[in-house]
């Protein structure tokens, strides 16, 4: 792995030598990691990355399409020839096969994986035969299984015959049909009697396994939590498929978080640099379905006009009670999609939680309320019109805190991702019920 600071110096590099059109590799290639060469691609300009990933040893050229985002991989695959990818296929790891192979065309995909090892054929078809939003689809067979009849002497003696996988701190028991028949703790293996069966140590506990359709950000978060160096992965047959390592769940949270992270812009794991029409594509979406919400706004707004008309004030404060109710809403909003992602929010707990917000949402609603009365009072020197607002500011926090709590959990049993859709109802509510309860209550007391 090359520093940060070398790395960075080494793109400009890079970049220089491309637009001159001599491309040169940097001498110091030989320490380059598989993340290294994967940041260099993703910092270049899309009609030079081909031109540099064929510069990469072929030993390493799956290994670091595997670690690019899913853009970039995507459009380096649709560049290689047929042959380029089937010697990348027999060339990329165990670890990382199934995600290039995901991304390569049926007709290629097929060959290619008649071309590997029956295991190799094996893990592969299990892989894919789960998407890539389930755990089961990042299972690694790097683990050691013995039946549960051996005896702990035996277990030991096929330890030291054997090349420990790094992060394993359990053996794994399979009987002779692969069904998974729990793991015995290494620590309590070696100080057990050499005669006494692996079964009678073993520990079978649901909460000590994964199952492989079980979402990969909820799976990452059960492999941190469980305090073990690897979790088994077993399907609804309670098949072994293989195992999760720390290092690999800690891989997949961040992969995890970053999605949300997009999602709450309405964005997915797009390329820096991909070509204008394939961005714009994916942001109008978005982008239409903010108009909507806005359009709902202003039909709100449009039902007060002889309000508007008749206090023009009332259009210069329109901005600030829809500013705070978003403000309000959106630090609950946050807090709630957190909680439900990490597993911390749940049927015992959500009536307090909410009950917490909404009292959250009645003491700021109240403390700001008062102040932008003061000083909307001082402003126009209208009493009646700072009384107004500040009912307005206090409704619209109190509806935004509700609906920060309400909007995400709803969607989440709805199957629907919080994160990407979360902000964009929480906007409509408090845009409309903001305007509303400004509008309505200066019609009620003002007009």
């Amino acid at each position: 792995m090359v520093n940060p600071d070398l790395r960075e110096s080494l793109l400009g590099w890079l970049l220089d030598q491309f637009a001159e059109g001599v491309p040169a590799l940097p001498l110091e290639t030989p320490g380059f990691s598989s993340n290294d060469w994967a940041f260099f691609i993703e910092g270049m300009y899309p009609d030079h990355r081909l031109g540099l990933f064929q510069e990469i040893p072929l030993e390493l050229r799956g290994d670091v399409l595997a670690v690019t985002n899913d853009d970039v991989r995507r459009r380096l695959i649709e560049q290689l020839s047929t042959n380029e990818l089937y010697n990348l296929a027999e060339s990329t790891s165990s670890e990382h096969l199934v995600e290039v192979l995901g991304m390569m065309p049926s007709h290629v995909l097929l060959r290619a994986i008649k071309r590997l090892d029956s295991d190799e054929q094996e893990l592969v078809h299990k892989a894919l035969s789960y998407t890539d939003r389930k755990i089961g689809r990042y299972v690694s067979r790097a683990v050691l299984t013995v039946t549960p009849e051996a005896t702990a002497a035996m277990a030991r003696t096929a330890l030291k015959q054997q090349q420990v996988p790094e992060y394993t701190d359990r053996l794994l028991l399979v009987d002779d049909k692969g069904i998974f028949k729990g793991s015995v703790d290494l620590e309590i293996l070696q100080s057990a009697p050499a005669r006494q069966a692996l079964s009678e140590l073993s520990d079978l506990d649901e909460k000590h396994m994964l199952l492989a359709d079980q979402d990969y950000g909820e799976a990452a978060l059960d492999m941190k939590s469980s305090g073990f160096a690897m979790m088994p992965v077993v399907n609804e047959q309670h098949e072994l498929l293989g195992r999760i390592t720390i290092r690999e769940a800690l891989e997949l949270a961040v992969d995890y978080y970053e999605n949300q992270l997009l999602a709450q812009g309405g964005m997915n794991d797009e390329d820096l640099f991909a070509p204008v029409k394939v961005s714009v594509a994916r942001r109008t979406v978005w982008l239409g379905i903010n108009l909507i919400t806005a359009l709902a706004a202003s039909w709100v707004i449009g039902l007060f006009e002889l309000a508007l008309s008749k206090i023009v004030a009332l259009a210069v404060l329109m901005p600030v009670v829809a500013s705070m109710g978003g403000i309000a809403g959106s630090q609950t909003l946050t807090l709630t999609i957190r909680g439900l992602a990490t597993g911390q929010i749940n049927n015992a707990n959500l009536t307090l939680l909410a009950h917490k917000e909404v009292r959250i949402g009645l003491v700021n609603g109240l403390i700001w309320a008062l102040i932008i009365g003061v000083v909307v009072s001082w402003w126009f020197g209208n009493p009646g019109l700072s009384f107004v607002i500040a009912i307005a500011i206090w409704i619209n926090v109190l509806a935004a805190a509700c609906a920060g709590i309400l909007v995400p959990v709803i969607l989440d049993r709805m199957k629907i991702d919080p994160a990407l859709a979360g902000s964009v109802v929480l906007t409509t509510v408090t845009d409309v019920v903001g305007f509303f309860a400004f509008l309505g209550t200066a019609t009620l007391l003002l007009i």
